[in-house]
């Protein structure tokens, strides 16, 4: 009965110790029931801010900019890098941190750092993302704590930081805060282009994109062989694609195909290794020059007049620049290239100049016929008649059937140096051509062009300069050579048209073309001035050319002072080219110095 009591008193004494100690113990749950309330409202928090990248709050901007190392300053991820820096530190009150992904040996990137990633930078992000981009495609991603806007060409690194300029637009408070949604931050997008609606190439490496011309659009692509392109050229016949021509040139191979709605030039270049896809819409005129069923006619013996077009400026100086070569042709027809200056004279004395030459046999009641006008580049003393008085060949009836040229695109001009206002003299062509009811024709290198004897075979357009941007009207000049063919004996004369073409030009030029540049008669390019920089390009092609007969489109003073450079040399001087013989100056406005075909050295006649 005593153990029962004290077993009693135990058992009250520790209710009451447990009385005492359940207040303080249900205190204490609620502080960990409010502690942990405070956790969850941390990780739901937590939560949305993941959701939510915060760029910049506070005038401070929480990322850093990371740009690629070695690329120059005009590199679209470097300039995307930039531009994005400018326009985030107009919203912050301290400095916006740009860098490039420089590493030093053993060094490694912070993936926990907050940054920007533009372009293939070297970071393990960038190079998940980067390496799995086809040609043309361009992503703007979050990936852990960066952010990675890149595009494996040009135009789409442009596109891409043209679309993550309007991601931050939207994502920009009232208060300068800038917030993006991780959920927009999944962009992965292929810029619009036509080529890419071609069939695929295989066994080439994607190089690049280029907007060469104002409706055709390129790729290039290198480590390419003569197998690769002919697949390729089967491939686009299998497509249901027509083929137009194909032509090789010394190991080069270039073929034209097309349906209802593309023209594809397909062109494989030996020498640099590269394959070089154009579409343009189709249209009849993107297929030209092929030779006439049944031949032509012979009305005619053939010609090359080259016009003299120096005169004096309103400062009492020489004005020594312009080139113009009238062609007739064994058929009666001409070719022009070039012209001369913007001045009515120069586009008057072409004009006497056909109808001189057609007079023995043109009809009563014919006009007199230019099958084509090759301007080699849009520079006013080349294509200055043309443009600005082409009205002359109405008012003194003469039928023009073509105009052949190439330009710059407005895209590769945007980006260019060039002087000209480019839309303005582009579409001053275009209204000549709509006054003389002709169209324009687009070379293409590797085309040939076949006009009564003659064939005219492109060797270099704007489109061989890809992707280098044209800081000069130069640096696009055509190359064209004519091959002359007597329709009685036979007999061959080549001459090679080099309008201004750059050392850059000429370089490629001779890597591809080589020995198929020798020729009898050349012009000396761009007047015998500056080569733009590349003197060694220039002296070698012309020391593939080899002439006999140089043609030089300049005056006399001009002529003295440039002939002695080292460039200049390679064709006027016998010590270097062995079969140098003589040299033509254009000189003084209205001056003539007529070839005649097959040409003998020392028979041209020269008329002041």
């Amino acid at each position: 009965m005593k153990k029962k009591r004290v077993l009693l008193s135990l058992l009250l004494v520790l209710t009451t110790l447990l009385s005492a100690l359940l207040p303080s113990c249900s205190g204490n749950t609620a502080v960990d029931t409010e502690e942990q309330n405070a956790t969850s409202a941390i990780e739901e928090v937590s939560t949305a801010e993941e959701k939510q990248l915060l760029i910049i709050s506070e005038g401070k901007c929480h990322y850093a900019i990371v740009r690629p190392d070695e690329l120059k300053s005009d590199n679209p991820a470097v300039v995307a890098a930039t531009e994005i820096r400018a326009l985030l530190s107009k919203k912050c009150t301290e400095s916006v941190t740009i860098k490039n992904d420089f590493l030093m040996p053993g060094e490694s990137h912070d993936p926990e750092a907050y940054e920007i990633l533009f372009g293939e930078t070297n970071y393990d992000e960038s190079k998940s993302l980067t390496d799995a981009l086809n040609p043309g495609e361009y992503i703007i991603k979050a990936v852990g704590n960066k952010i990675i806007v890149c595009g494996n060409t040009d135009t789409a690194m442009e596109n891409a930081l043209d679309e993550f300029k309007a991601l931050l637009k939207a994502g920009t408070s009232d208060d300068g805060t800038i917030k993006l949604n991780r959920s927009d931050l999944d962009v992965h997008k292929s810029e619009v282009r036509l080529v890419k609606s071609l069939p695929a190439i295989d066994n080439v490496e994607f190089e690049s994109f280029y907007t060469s011309n104002k409706d055709c659009d390129e790729a290039i692509y290198k480590k390419a062989t003569r197998e690769a392109f002919d697949a390729y050229v089967k491939k686009l016949r299998d497509a249901g694609y027509k083929q137009y021509a194909a032509n090789e040139m010394n190991g080069n191979a270039f073929a034209t195909l097309y349906t209802e709605k593309t023209t594809v030039n397909v062109g494989f270049y030996v020498g640099e290794k590269k394959i070089r896809i154009i579409a343009e819409p189709y249209s009849e005129e993107t297929l030209y020059g092929a030779e006439p069923e049944g031949g032509f006619k012979q009305v005619t013996t053939p010609l090359l007049t080259m016009l003299g077009l120096m005169y004096q400026g309103n400062d009492g100086s020489n004005v020594n620049t312009g080139a113009c070569f009238v062609m007739r042709l064994s058929d009666g027809r001409f070719i022009v290239t070039d012209g001369g200056h913007n001045r009515s004279i120069d586009m008057k004395n072409i004009c006497d100049l056909v109808i001189e030459q057609s007079k023995d046999y043109i009809k009563e009641g014919e006009k007199p016929v230019i099958a084509a006008w090759v301007i080699t580049h849009p520079h006013t003393d080349h294509w200055g008649p043309l443009k600005n008085h082409g009205n002359m060949l109405n008012t003194m009836g003469i039928k023009l059937e073509c105009i052949i040229f190439n330009e710059m695109s407005q895209a590769e001009y945007d980006k260019a140096y060039v002087q000209e206002k480019w839309s303005v003299a582009v579409n001053g062509l275009d209204r000549v051509a709509a006054v003389l009811n002709c169209p324009i024709i687009v070379p293409h290198v590797g085309q040939v062009y076949h006009y009564g004897g003659v064939t005219m075979e492109i060797l270099f357009t704007i489109e061989s300069l890809g992707p280098a941007v044209p800081n000069d009207a130069n640096h696009i000049s055509l190359i064209q050579k004519y091959t002359i063919t007597d329709p009685v004996s036979g007999e061959k004369t080549v001459f090679m048209a080099n309008g201004d073409a750059t050392g850059a030009a000429f370089r490629q030029v001779a890597l591809n073309f080589g020995d198929y540049l020798l020729c009898d008669i050349a012009q000396i390019s761009h007047h015998g001035a500056s080569t733009k920089g590349d003197n060694p390009g220039t002296i070698m092609a012309y020391k593939k050319m080899l002439p006999k007969t140089v043609l030089w489109t300049s005056g006399d003073g001009a002529y003295t002072a440039y002939a002695a450079n080292d460039y200049n040399a390679a064709m006027v001087s016998a010590a270097v080219n062995v079969n140098f013989k003589e040299v033509y100056v254009s000189s003084s406005s209205g001056k003539r110095t007529i070839l005649t075909f097959p040409y003998r050295v020392g028979t041209a006649t020269v008329i002041d």
